[in-house]
């Protein structure tokens, strides 16, 4: 999981929010420092803001699309402008604009896996390419992806903006 932000204040409640939901979060300032890192593994998710300075989110998506590496992204932007370049990007883009809750991040972050091919489609929850089926009743129906879910505990009042 990574998250790629300017702001060092939504870095850090994201990070806080993410490592309350079980992920281990990879920080970064700028696309720049996100493309130099020792680590070039696929990331699992990538959170990304759109206006960065040098290269923009999009400009990063482009770059790891013509390295045959995108990963899932969910993009986050402060104006609905920016917004409209996602769809370029991807058929189905996860866009949030701050501020957001973090429920709605972490559900946009399990569409994203979801979609990216890295969860299995029966699975109630993706965390990280995890699976995470929940148990089901007899006469109760499978959950529905992308349906609603009750907030974790840690979610409760997290935002970033």
């Amino acid at each position: 999981m990574v998250v790629v932000d300017d702001d060092l204040a939504v870095r850090t409640a994201l990070g806080r929010l993410l490592r309350s939901a079980g992920h281990a979060p990879q920080l970064f300032a700028s696309a720049e420092a996100f493309l130099g890192r020792p680590n070039q593994d696929r990331p699992d998710c990538l959170v990304l803001d759109v206006d960065l300075p040098g290269a923009s989110g999009f400009d990063l998506v482009r770059a790891l699309a013509a390295a045959g590496r995108p990963p899932p992204v969910v993009f986050i932007t402060g104006h609905a402008d920016q917004a409209a370049g996602a769809p370029a990007l991807a058929a189905e883009p996860e866009v949030l604009l701050k501020p957001f809750e973090g429920s709605a991040l972490l559900d946009a972050i399990d569409r994203a896996v979801r979609r990216g091919g890295r969860c299995p489609a029966d699975a109630t929850r993706c965390d990280g390419g995890e699976a995470v089926t929940a148990p089901r009743s007899p006469g109760r129906a499978p959950a529905t992806p992308g349906a609603a879910r009750p907030p974790r505990p840690a979610e409760r009042g997290a935002s970033a903006s």
